[in-house]
C-alpha cells in the first residue's frame, strides 16, 4: 500500500472497528488473491460483503474523506 495512505487507512479501521474489517495483502506474497480479485496495481482497495462478494474495486488512493463517506453509506449513517 501506498506509504502516504498508510495512515488514513489505519484511522478508518479505527474508527470503523467492529463493523468492517480491514486486510492488507502483500501482492508480490500472495499472487493468487491478487488475481482472484483482479488487482493489477497497487494500491488497490477491494471492498467485499459479509459473504465474500465484491461491492466495488477501487485502484489508487482517493483520500480518506472519500472512503470514510461510502463506509458510512454502505452501513446505512449517510
Amino acid at each position: 500500500m501506498c506509504q502516504q495512505a498508510t495512515p488514513d487507512v489505519v484511522n478508518l479501521g479505527e474508527k470503523y472497528d467492529g463493523k468492517i474489517k480491514f486486510m492488507r495483502i502483500n501482492v508480490d506474497h500472495d499472487r493468487a488473491i491478487a488475481q482472484k480479485f483482479g488487482v493489477r496495481a497497487t494500491p488497490t482497495f477491494v471492498v467485499l460483503d459479509v459473504d465474500g462478494s465484491v461491492l466495488a474495486t477501487v485502484p489508487g488512493w482517493p483520500g480518506y474523506d472519500q472512503f470514510d463517506k461510502a463506509f458510512s453509506m454502505m452501513l446505512g449513517n449517510g
